[in-house]
């Protein structure tokens, strides 16, 4: 059951987000999570999803293995 949890894990890939400064990960995240509380509007998560979804293939992560981490999650 712990080998499922994928989230936090590092995933070897070579795409524009892995070799970006720590730092703006970090700033990037921070601000990601700010804006799931600011938007209030189906628009506004529409715009949040959008945008997880083109950070998701901008990592050049599998699919995949983003949805195995899910799985915790939405349980």
């Amino acid at each position: 059951m712990i080998r499922d949890v994928t989230i936090g894990q590092y995933y070897p890939a070579d795409s524009i987000l892995h070799r970006l400064d720590p730092r703006v990960k970090l700033v990037g995240t921070f601000l990601f999570i700010i804006s799931l509380f600011l938007f209030r509007s189906f628009f506004g998560y529409i715009l949040v999803f959008l945008f997880f979804a083109s950070i998701i293939g901008l990592s050049k992560v599998p699919l995949r293995f983003i949805m195995r981490g899910m799985k915790a999650v939405v349980v």
